[in-house]
């Protein structure tokens, strides 16, 4: 039977992060991919020289992924996008009051609502939410129907959560909070830049990485694979989402984002905005090849929050708006219906996410830990625990 300190379950971001960190500080560790490559929803599908992630991905910048990719020292090219770009409301076309001269002069917004966004916007550095909605609480701070439009698109935008009745505000708003304040970053070639250099951080580190090993069982001191070998180690990890976790562990449930994406890659990029958003129906478009390097012609990723039935058909109308022309350019088209984004989505009220302690397991990923939302919380909590487990390890006999 083979040993090693530390199994993790899942191949994903958080778990080779994890890995990583934990085989940096000595442990032998073993990570267990049930898919043919690790990777998760950060991987990217390459065609005809572009590179489709699983939809608009975006690292946000000054949190913890970033801090935990500089201490595994990885550095990945790309760039921060422009703000710049125009929202459709009421059937009207209008400048996005991203910034302060467009905030004091776009159409969209009445004299109260510039007044009330751009008080909002200054003060963003200390701004604070409770246990109330996303949702309630930009109706709150909102003076009219257009500024509250706005407001909930931002906070779309930060959380990926369409439901904005579903999110409690303090994780929304801290989520505005980082992405105005440090901005994001799009990354040339996309994710898989991010999952390749994890896993070269793991093979460095000597870390046993396997594939196509779907694991049946979890207790707190090994793990049998489905095959029926038995792994044993001192320290499980679970990085995998709640609903698979929940197999092995009691864990708490909280809610889930699902959008629809359609990428698009063309030849030529049509004059047009590099950022759109709808605010009638929950829709944004960036380009982003105007910041990454994504292959030889432009990448443009639309989103919708809802995952409706005629989203590709919502979509595609978004597109025929603000690029007028894309249709003659496509060299390729990527239509995913429906991707959870994540299952940890905390709901309004006085509990947040659970912590990374599951019974005599650990946990990582984007619904555990209070390190914010997204990849920060997979990294966060990665980090998390692998200082927990080094903490108490025994030290090697020399």
């Amino acid at each position: 039977m083979q040993s090693t300190d530390v199994i993790v379950v899942g191949g994903g971001i958080a778990g080779l992060s994890c890995a990583a960190l934990l085989a940096r500080g000595g442990q032998r560790v073993v990570v267990l991919e049930r898919g043919a490559a690790v990777g998760g929803l950060a991987r990217t599908a390459t065609h005809k020289g572009f590179s489709f992630n699983r939809g608009a991905h975006a690292l946000y910048r000054g949190g913890a992924a970033q801090s935990v990719l500089a201490s595994l020292e990885i550095s990945l090219p790309g760039g921060s996008p422009a703000l710049d770009g125009v929202a459709y409301w009421g059937g009207g076309r209008h400048r996005l009051p991203s910034s302060p001269w467009p905030l004091l002069t776009t159409g969209l917004l009445s004299v109260r609502g510039r007044w009330a966004l751009g008080t909002l916007f200054a003060s963003v550095r200390t701004l604070e939410a409770g246990e109330e909605s996303a949702a309630q609480w930009a109706h709150r701070r909102m003076p009219d129907a257009p500024s509250r439009a706005f407001l909930s698109a931002m906070l779309r935008l930060s959380t990926y959560c369409g439901d904005l009745e579903g999110v409690r505000a303090a994780d929304a708003v801290a989520a505005l909070r980082q992405a105005t304040v440090h901005g994001v970053r799009y990354l040339d070639g996309g994710w898989q830049r991010l999952v390749g250099a994890l896993e070269a951080a793991c093979a460095r580190l000597c870390v046993e990485v396997r594939t196509r090993a779907p694991v049946e069982d979890v207790q707190p001191r090994g793990v049998t694979l489905r095959s029926g070998e038995a792994i044993e180690a001192r320290h499980v990890v679970l990085a995998v989402p709640p609903s698979l976790a929940a197999r092995w562990a009691d864990v708490p449930s909280l809610n889930t984002a699902a959008v629809a994406c359609l990428d698009v890659a063309l030849r030529e990029r049509p004059a047009g905005p590099g950022l759109a958003f709808d605010l009638d129906d929950p829709m944004y478009l960036s380009v982003h090849s105007d910041t990454a390097t994504l292959g030889p012609g432009a990448m443009v990723h639309t989103l919708h929050y809802g995952a409706v039935e005629d989203a590709r058909a919502r979509l595609e109308g978004l597109l025929d708006r603000a690029l007028p022309g894309w249709r003659e350019q496509v060299v390729h088209t990527q239509f995913l219906p429906r991707i959870v984004v994540t299952e940890g989505i905390v709901p309004p009220g006085p509990h947040g996410r659970p912590g990374v302690r599951a019974g005599g397991l650990w946990r990582v990923g984007d619904a555990v830990g209070s390190h914010g939302g997204l990849a920060d919380a997979a990294f966060g909590s990665a980090q998390e625990v692998a200082h927990a487990i080094l903490a108490a390890a025994e030290p090697r006999a020399a």
